[in-house]
């Protein structure tokens, strides 16, 4: 007969029961989450990116990126993704090069990019849409570079060629109505048009902005239009005579208002001598040149992002006796204050760069990337604004860990 067990003794069996159960769990959990991640396309370990040039954030603590990699001397546009203190390259799908991308809800967004080499050297652009964690192929636009993507919804994008005739046959702007691709009218008129930002407001509202010339080597003029849900409208520009004007970037919080900055020779409308950042700001009817509180050297404006009609985050470089440093302004109603970045300027990273895209969630989560070099290697970096304060955050190459503080200053 087999005695009966202490009470003790099957307390601590129980115990040892209950540890090895756990411990057991845990190991097929860990498993499980390790082959869903191997198989899952997106989450493969891939090295980080070499530079970010494009952002768009799903949530204050969700971005995707597109930017560059470099390995083994070969360079290719790769797509990331940004968590609160993480960058990591993804293969969301069968793309190659990734050109742009926009979110407009935390489990929506789209890229645009090519699904080879081939494809690229015969501009035939190609699209995936992420929904709810998942990434799907579809037709891209007939356009010859899916260069500049603004998404009002899932049923309302816009994208836009960078460099293209003005009456060419495949279009200069599409539109995606939530299930396939139209062309949209090419404004009238037989010019070459640059198209370099452009921002959506609301499903039949898009804001889009570049140059325009009558030749290839003629004196490009801004170019600014409206799309209505059927044409381009342009709207003229205000400038002077003898100054030269070019937007770069574009972004509305509302139809009634948008930012648009770029780069002007100074005339007398324009406060800054030589060349300068310039800010326009469209009320609904007409833009307005803004005076801004800006740096006295040679500003370059770069991204430009509104949360809503009444704020809104510009970030640039500003070059003052030869050396560089980056900027950032707020809008804030009509009050601007100038918000420094952390990284305070390039040549501290021994190299050139700078803050190069913005995307603001909301008033207070702003994202803002560019790239740097530090001792030779490229590298991403990456600063969030809280509505009081920057941060830095820097991914290379290597992936080697970085004291931020050793080269910020």
């Amino acid at each position: 007969m087999t005695k009966a067990k202490p009470p003790a003794a099957r307390t601590r069996w129980s115990s040892r029961r209950l540890l090895v159960l756990i411990v057991s769990c845990v190991a097929i959990a860990v498993a499980v989450a390790t082959s869903l991640a191997l198989e899952s396309p997106g989450t493969v370990a891939l090295p980080a990116p070499s530079s970010l040039s494009i952002v768009s954030c799903t949530s204050p603590l969700s971005c995707f990126a597109s930017g560059w990699r470099v390995e083994h001397n070969q360079v290719s546009r790769v797509l990331a993704r940004l968590s609160s203190n993480s960058l990591a390259t993804i293969r969301p799908g069968p793309l190659f090069d990734y050109e742009t991308i926009a979110c407009v809800r935390t489990d929506w967004c789209m890229v645009l990019g090519y699904a080879s080499l081939r494809a690229m050297a015969h501009a035939v652009v190609a699209a995936e849409i992420y929904r709810e964690g998942h990434w799907t192929e579809i037709a891209g636009p007939k356009i010859g570079q899916g260069f500049s993507l603004a998404c009002a919804s899932e049923r309302s994008c816009i994208v836009a060629s960078k460099f293209v005739v003005g009456t060419s046959p495949d279009g200069d702007v599409a539109w995606w109505n939530g299930s396939r691709w139209r062309i949209i009218k090419p404004i009238a008129g037989r010019f070459v048009a640059t198209y370099l930002g452009s921002s959506c407001a609301a499903r039949h509202w898009c804001m889009v902005i570049g140059q325009r010339a009558p030749s290839p080597s003629a004196i490009a003029t801004p170019l600014t239009a409206i799309w209505d849900g059927s044409t381009l409208r342009p709207i003229p520009l205000p400038g002077d005579s003898d100054q030269f004007t070019g937007l770069v970037a574009v972004s509305c919080g509302s139809p009634t208002s948008c930012l648009a900055i770029g780069l002007a020779e100074g005339g007398p409308k324009i406060p800054t001598q030589g060349y300068g950042g310039v800010v326009y700001r469209w009320n609904g009817r007409h833009w307005l040149l803004v005076p801004v509180l800006l740096a006295a050297g040679d500003l370059s404006l770069q991204s430009v992002s509104c949360a809503d009609a009444m704020h809104c985050v510009i970030v640039g470089v500003d070059t003052r006796r030869g050396v560089e440093r980056l900027v950032a302004y707020q809008l804030a109603g009509s009050i601007w204050s100038a918000i420094p970045p952390v990284t305070k300027s390039p040549w501290n990273l021994e190299g050139q760069g700078g803050l190069v895209s913005i995307d603001c969630a909301n008033l207070e989560s702003c994202v803002a990337v560019g790239p740097v070099q530090i001792a030779g290697l490229q590298a991403a970096l990456v600063e969030r604004w809280n509505g009081r304060s920057w941060s830095a955050m820097l991914g290379t190459a290597r992936q080697r860990p970085l004291d931020l503080r050793r080269n910020l200053g």
